[in-house]
């Protein structure tokens, strides 16, 4: 019998913005949906050349080009493969561009975890454990930040981006939709290319009629020390 796998991923401030930044992470649960629904983008005033670097590389062995790192990252995405509940379960960090922003670096970050969710069909469907995966970008700190996290940034991020609720991704599609606040939605794919996972997400604010959309991929595992 064939057993469909599944993901969930949670998207924060779905709608009015797709993101919350972090900034120093010293804020509360409860403010980072409203710091979300009014942050404004800000580029960062350098780039990683670790994050050039490896750009550069993946271009000379996969012949993808673009005009921008936006498209490139794009161009890549376009190339993967659906990406595996094992490529998303741990901590990653990465690099984000944004189609207003489409030669700037931000720091991303996305953390997967199998959690058990529970069963109403009695003992012939028992509880499964699916495969959560949470996720944002900062703009206001520099593109490597989720990459040199000490534990107590380690314990501040477990807090602000809780497992326990989002939307359901199918595999082996590996992409699935959320629905948001105000009506907004978001569409969330994950691609594998080249050793990376790559990430494409829209964002529709109904109530504001505006969509957002930017690219990510994922390269830097972070070792977790929270428990």
């Amino acid at each position: 019998m064939n057993k469909m796998m599944m993901a969930i991923v949670m998207i924060v401030s779905v709608g009015t913005a797709y993101a919350a930044d972090f900034g120093s992470l010293a804020v509360s649960a409860d403010s980072i949906k409203a710091s979300a629904d009014s942050v404004s983008l800000v580029t960062p005033n350098a780039v990683s050349s670790d994050s050039l670097n490896i750009l550069k590389k993946i271009q000379a062995e996969t012949g993808v080009q673009g005009t921008t790192y936006y498209e490139v990252l794009k161009n890549l995405f376009e190339k993967g493969v659906p990406a595996s509940d094992k490529d998303l379960t741990g901590w990653y960090s990465g690099r984000t561009v944004l189609t207003n922003s489409p030669n700037s670096f931000l720091g991303s970050i996305i953390i997967g975890a199998k959690q058990p969710v529970a069963s109403d069909g009695g003992p012939l469907f028992p509880q499964k454990r699916l495969l959560e995966v949470v996720g944002t970008y900062t703009a206001n700190n520099a593109p490597d930040y989720f990459e040199k996290l000490s534990l107590a940034e380690q314990k501040r991020v477990a807090m602000l981006l809780p497992l326990g609720s989002g939307v359901v991704i199918p595999f082996p599609a590996a992409e699935g939709m959320a629905e948001g606040y105000s009506g907004g939605k978001t569409v969330a794919q994950y691609r594998k290319t080249e050793g990376y996972v790559f990430e494409h997400m829209v964002s529709h604010d109904v109530q504001n009629n505006i969509t957002r959309e930017r690219y990510s991929y994922y390269f830097s595992p972070i070792t977790n020390s929270v428990k």
